[in-house]
């Protein structure tokens, strides 16, 4: 290997060493020049530390001390604000120390309305029991069921675009249902007054029937918000439904003709020749009307989702899907195994007693009117 050749090795090597070192003050100074210290201060129902990169892309975490981090972390923490959970950023007296502060609203307080109604019927006669199905024909029912009441929530835990809350609301419900049949008809061993044995045949056309339940209502639940946009909302949400009917009106109305088929002892009556006697027919034949004393009770578990959209850090408006299924109830009972809808022109059981568990299931809409505050 010639001098020169060596020469030109020796050169080279210096270069890259010089270069390297280049390399290495230019990376320390863009190191030096992005590096901030940060102090964390949180919300007792928010995350108490939060995640940042050092200067050397290494992640840490920021408490209530000054942490040297990248300065990124500025406008990351800007963009992952939201309307409900956001942070302060403010400058200290020492130069490129910052404190970071986050601020929430806690509280809701607004007003709600729900209005709710049952699916389609999901084949012929659905709305009644299988057991009791055939007895009736061209079954229809219809409902509206309405809420109007005053709303409170209280966060739980918030971080970023992240919300968990708990739900409380007080309000009126009023649901009106309306039963039809367009026939009814059932066969049943009976005893006359005189206790001789005959079957009893009932018929009843153009039956109606009405409930009407007033009632103080008081759903509880969790609720979840993502916040898609800065000031909007995607949420989910469960709980239970308390109410308290302190009104029942009931009302009944149809046609209705009695009738008997005795054997051979015919306890002297005249009877056609089918051995049938006329136990008289009631056309437009009204039930009276029945009051609920005292407060009866209810339970629905429900779950909802919807969208809110804020009109600033105070004020927002949401609509939700709701579902609603009844739990329990003390308001009808289920029939017995000698149901009859009508046994005379003075008696009758309510079809509420003879309704398809699809009934219990039940979908609406939710609008909310809230102020948010601290």
């Amino acid at each position: 290997m010639t001098k020169m050749t060596l020469r030109m090795i020796r050169v080279f090597v210096v270069f890259c060493l010089v270069l390297g070192a280049h390399q290495t003050l230019v990376a320390q100074d863009n190191v030096a020049r992005n590096a901030i210290y940060v102090r964390y201060v949180p919300v007792k129902d928010g995350p108490q530390k939060i995640r940042a990169k050092d200067p050397t892309g290494y992640k840490t975490h920021i408490d209530n001390h000054y942490t040297i981090v990248d300065n990124s972390i500025i406008d990351r923490l800007k963009r992952k604000s939201s309307v409900s959970f956001w942070y302060e950023i403010l400058p200290s007296d020492t130069a490129r120390h910052f404190v970071v502060k986050a601020k929430t609203k806690r509280n809701t307080i607004g007003f709600t309305g729900s209005y709710y109604f049952y699916g389609k019927s999901p084949k012929k006669n659905a709305w009644i029991q299988d057991s009791y199905a055939a007895d009736f024909e061209d079954v229809s029912c219809r409902m509206t069921d309405f809420s109007a009441g005053l709303y409170l929530a209280h966060q739980l835990f918030a971080t970023d675009r992240h919300r968990l809350s708990l739900e409380l609301a007080a309000g009126y419900r009023q649901t009106k249902q309306a039963f039809e049949a367009g026939h009814y008809s059932t066969v049943y061993d009976a005893h006359d007054p005189a206790g001789v044995a005959y079957v009893r045949r009932i018929e009843v056309s153009n039956y109606n029937e009405s409930q009407l339940w007033r009632t103080i209502s008081v759903p509880i639940g969790l609720r979840y918000d993502w916040f898609a946009l800065k000031f909007m909302s995607v949420f989910v949400g469960c709980g239970l439904q308390n109410d308290f009917t302190f009104q029942q009106i009931s009302n009944a109305s149809g046609d209705i003709r009695c009738s008997g088929q005795y054997g051979d002892e015919y306890s002297n009556v005249v009877m056609d020749q089918n051995g049938n006697y006329d136990f008289g027919s009631f056309p437009n034949n009204h039930f009276r009307t029945e009051e609920t004393e005292g407060v009866r009770y209810s339970m629905y578990g429900y779950g909802t989702a919807g969208l809110q959209f804020f009109l600033g850090k105070t004020i927002s408006l949401e609509v939700a899907g709701s579902y609603h299924h009844m739990l329990y109830t003390d308001l009808m009972k289920s029939a017995s195994a000698d149901f009859r809808l009508v046994s005379s022109a003075y008696k009758h059981q309510s079809m509420m007693s003879v309704l398809s568990p699809f009934m219990f299931h039940r979908w609406g809409i939710n609008a909310k009117l809230k102020f948010n505050f601290k």
